[in-house]
């Protein structure tokens, strides 16, 4: 989600979280028809945090959208786990 970013006028890079959102919804469809799983978010410790950024451009998100997007994950993560409990009966 580091990529795809958009310029705004006063020269911030920003992403628009709809596609923040869009995109993750992407991630599980894709996961989901190819049979396979989200593996997750590598860990960053506090010696190895320095090597994760490289970009001018600032990645979090602030507190609202980061549970809008926990939420959406937990559901996409439900639903999966409803849908393989549905197929092995």
């Amino acid at each position: 989600m580091h990529g795809n970013t958009i310029k705004a006028a006063c020269g911030f890079k920003t992403r628009p979280f709809d596609l923040v959102l869009r995109e993750v919804r992407e991630v599980f469809a894709i996961q989901n028809s190819e049979g396979t799983i989200p593996g997750g978010v590598r860990a960053v410790t506090e010696e190895n945090l320095c090597d994760r950024y490289h970009t001018a451009c600032d990645p979090r998100l602030n507190a609202s959208q980061s549970l809008e997007r926990a939420v959406l994950v937990s559901e996409e993560l439900s639903d999966r786990r409803a849908h393989l409990a549905a197929r092995t009966g």
